[in-house]
């Protein structure tokens, strides 16, 4: 299967296939640290095995990445070279923006606007992917933030141990 990708020889490969091959590309391994996407303060922390506030929606949850404040239209910048995988719209994240950057290690960028990028497209860390948008009705009260998640195997990661201290 590798070795047909590395020809360039798709056509016998199912999405699924494509996407690990394509892995091989992009060489995050999880332990550089990373640049933030924009700076500002964690107004809301990651947080899987315990519950946070959600001032907006009034209730206690567990949050799979990180809520950074920032202003409406600040540059929001991909944190590793990576493949754009996938925009799409949320009800509760506004546009999000999948940056695939290796070794089964994606980032997820929420609440954006602007998306500079298509699905497909090879970005290098420090490129401008959008711009922070207006919050979603879901955290009107938290303001304006980036909402930014990370995964390892499909798995949210908490951000903060992979990002520059």
């Amino acid at each position: 299967d590798e070795a047909a990708g590395d020809r360039g020889l798709t056509n016998d490969t199912s999405e699924e296939d494509d996407s690990r091959t394509s892995q091989t590309h992009f060489a995050y391994d999880g332990k550089q640290r990373l640049p933030w996407p924009v700076m500002g303060n964690v107004i809301l922390p990651y947080s899987m095995d315990t519950t946070v506030y959600y001032t907006t929606l009034d209730q206690y949850a567990c949050n799979d990445g990180l809520l950074i404040g920032a202003r409406k239209g600040e540059e929001v910048t991909a944190v590793a070279d990576g493949r754009i995988v996938n925009v799409a719209q949320s009800d509760r994240y506004g546009t999000m923006v999948t940056l695939l950057i290796g070794d089964n290690y994606e980032v997820f960028y929420g609440q954006m606007g602007n998306v500079k990028h298509e699905i497909g497209d090879e970005v290098k860390e420090g490129d401008v992917l959008g711009l922070v948008a207006e919050p979603t009705r879901s955290f009107v009260l938290e303001g304006p933030h980036l909402y930014f998640k990370m995964t390892y195997q499909g798995e949210p990661v908490n951000p903060v141990d992979y990002l520059e201290s």
